[in-house]
Order: C-alpha cells, then structure tokens, then sequence
C-alpha cells in the first residue's frame, strides 16, 4: 500500500503529497470551481441507507442564492444553532406501520412520500424554541404549524412558471396583502399543494376479509357480530360472505358470519367499531376492499355534484375513513349537523375509483364522471400568525426534499442549500 494513501483510502491522499493532473481534470477542477451550482449537481451526493448515492438537486432559488455567495468576495454566513426549516413537534407524521409525530421521529425512521412510497430521516435537529410560528388552515380542514423559514412546495393557477418553493413566511406576507387590498387589484389567487399520490403499502396477513369488515363498520351490530341488510343486498353479500341465516325481517335480513365473533374479539372491535391499524396499512386493494365495504352500507353518490358521500355518527370512525381516503390517495372533506340532539358526520369526495360493489348502488353512479381539479389540491385557505411553540426540523432521503405530514397527508418540503455551498467553499476556498 501507498504510503501517501490517507486512512486506506486510495482516493484520499495525505497532506503535501505531490499529484499530477491531466489537462481534462485541470479544466474540470477550474470549472467547479468557478460554478459552484455545477459542482453541487454534478459532486454533490447525499448519501443514504436504501436507496445509496442520491444527486443533490437545487430549486432555482436556492441556484440564485448560492451564486450570490460566490459571486462576492467577501460574505457573511450567520448560521445560529436553532435554524431550520421547522414544524410544531405535535405534528402528526404517517408511517409505514401507523404514525408518530414530529417530537417522536428519529434518524433513521421511515416515513411516507408524496411520490406514495416510504422515505429514510437522514437528520433532525434539536428542538428549537421562539421561532415566529404560522397557521396554515387547508380548505379540507387540515391545519398545520410551521416556522417562518419552513419551505413549502405550492402554486397558483395565476403562475405561468409552475410550483415554486416558497417560506411559511412568504404566503403569510402574500395572504395578508390580498386581505389588506379591499379593491383585490393585482390579487391573484390562493395556493394549493398538490395531494398525494395513492401510498403504496406491503399486503398484511388479515384475519377478516376487509370487504366484510367495511359492512360490519357501517351495518353491524356492534354486540354481538350481527349484520342487517335489505333482502336485495343480502343476495350479493351471500356469494362474497361466508354467512349464517338468521332471520327475516320484512325487506331486511339479520345474519351472521361464521366464526366471526373470535375474530371480532381479537381485534378488540366488539363494542368499540374502529377501523385496525394493519387495515389501514395493509395493500392498495385491501384498503380499497375495506371502503367498498364501508360506501355498501353508508356510503352513497350525489346525482347534482357527482361526488360519494359517506354518512356515521361514529366520529372516531369518520376519522378514520378520512385516513383511508388519504392513503388511496383521495382528498376529502367533513360536514357537521346536529339533528334532534345528536350530531352525525358527512365525509364528501370524488375519485374515478370505484367505490360500491353493490350493483344498485354502481348504477346511479355517473359513468362520465370525472375528478374535479379542485379534487386533487390542497388549497390553502388562509394563514395566521399564532403564538411561539417548540419545533423541529427533518431531512429525508427522497430527490424531491418532500414527505408527508398531519391527519390528510399534506405534502411539505424540507431542505438542503446551505451544505452545498459550504462543501464547495470548503473544497476550493
């Protein structure tokens, strides 16, 4: 071995040892040098565990910024310790196997991508305390606290240029003039982050089939197992379901599943209807399985919109049908009425998905129905200055910078400019 070989690595040398250069190398050397954009897209790779070497992409804003360092002799970097782009630590954050939060999630932790598959944290900051803090509200009902500096990935339908990367601080600055412009000259209109795509899970082993499972949740009885239907349905549910006769009722039948009670019992569902998280988590068409069985029983579709409605008094379920949307994909929203004391809960959506498997219910579904572009954004419906809380800041290992976060899965973007340049400032300063 070399005794100028530096730590056994043949591609570092050591200190004052004496190297020749082709005249290409030369030439390339000087071009990094001078163009540290270049250097950061052609050398710069964020090493990461799944997927290895990653290229090291820069917005056009951050290409803009770091130009400016280097085009100026001298330059000032304050960088204090609590910096970073940064949500509230009770951020819900969705993971392959369920959630954590932004306080809990550690390196090396998978997460999910709007691209639908899982992501790596490659760093997380320590919490940081009394950053100006932002509301963002969504027009789904999603609200989400970020600091001024976190980056998020919107647009607008005025934007000729497309989606730009842009701070919490920057759409509380944009969102304020608009309101601020009684006579709405010059005011464009509000932005919105694109949904995600459908999250692409691994099958689980399920004890019940997940069709079965979304009747019993929407028309089960929740002591005992049982499940009511008209005679009609209960043609269709004989050749998918193992059933039991039990008893006629005028149009409806009760009947029961063999050996489902046991099953029932050991995902703790008797007398507490809740949606286990392993369904959740489970394929693309187990979970799509699972909300034909739900829309069946309680779901139904609008003639004058064209959108599926999904009707419960169980909030806690209706929690949790949003979180199933959410993970095919399908953006949805919630509506409220109380009626003679008690209050029930409407899920509305669109999606060229089919949702029934019940034939009544297909036939009033409209077969030129289409997703409403509106359908597919996450618009922001308005931002507030709110009072200072803790926070904290995380790096994944996806090319787009972007993961998922809250109940809905909203898309928002993390972000890496300033290594770059100190790399470059390091290599060749």
């Amino acid at each position: 071995m070399s005794d100028n070989i530096y730590l056994g690595n043949p591609n570092l040398k050591k200190a004052n040892t004496s190297i020749e250069f082709t005249q290409e190398q030369i030439l390339e050397f000087m071009r990094c040098k001078d163009d540290p954009v270049y250097f950061a897209k052609n050398y710069v790779k964020i090493v990461t565990l799944d997927h290895g070497l990653m290229p090291f992409d820069l917005y056009p804003f951050q290409e803009k910024l770091v130009k400016r360092f280097h085009e100026n002799r001298f330059n000032i970097c304050k960088m204090p310790r609590q910096t970073g782009k940064a949500l509230a630590l009770d951020t819900p954050i969705p993971t392959p196997t369920g959630w954590t939060t932004m306080e809990d999630v550690k390196i090396g932790d998978n997460i999910l991508s709007p691209s639908g598959n899982n992501v790596s944290v490659t760093m997380k900051t320590e919490t940081m305390y009394n950053h100006n803090c932002y509301k963002l509200y969504f027009d789904n009902g999603e609200e989400i606290i970020a600091d001024a500096d976190h980056l998020w990935e919107v647009d607008s339908s005025y934007w000729r240029t497309g989606k730009k990367v842009i701070k919490s601080q920057e759409i509380y600055d944009r969102y304020k003039s608009k309101a601020q412009n009684k006579r709405g000259k010059g005011v464009q209109g509000p932005l919105y982050i694109e949904k995600s795509k459908p999250i692409n899970f691994i099958k689980n082993l399920l004890d019940i089939d997940p069709y079965l499972l979304g009747v019993w949740l929407g028309d089960g009885y929740s002591s005992d197992g049982r499940i009511i239907a008209h005679k009609d349905d209960y043609t269709f549910y004989k050749k998918r379901i193992d059933v039991e006769y039990e008893r006629e009722d005028g149009n409806c039948i009760r009947f029961k599943v063999k050996d489902f009670i046991s099953k029932l019992k050991s995902y703790n569902l008797l007398k507490n209807k809740h949606i286990p998280q392993n369904y959740l988590r489970s394929s693309y068409e187990d979970r799509l399985e699972l909300l034909r069985g739900l829309m069946d029983t309680d779901g139904s579709v609008t003639k004058n919109t064209r959108s599926f409605e999904f009707y419960q008094k169980n909030y806690d379920l209706i929690l949790q049908v949003v979180e199933l949307l959410s993970t095919l994909g399908i953006k949805s929203n919630i509506r409220h009425r109380k009626i003679k004391g008690n209050y029930y809960h409407t899920i509305s959506f669109t999606t060229e998905e089919q949702v029934f498997n019940l034939q009544r219910k297909l036939n009033n579904v409209d077969s030129q129905r289409s997703t409403r572009i509106q359908e597919s954004r996450h618009y922001i419906h308005k931002i507030e200055k709110v009072d200072s809380v803790p926070v904290a800041c995380i790096r994944v290992d996806s090319e787009d910078h972007l993961f998922l976060c809250g109940k809905t899965f909203i898309p928002t973007h993390n972000s890496t400019t300033v290594v770059s340049y100190l790399l470059h400032y390091a290599v060749f300063n």
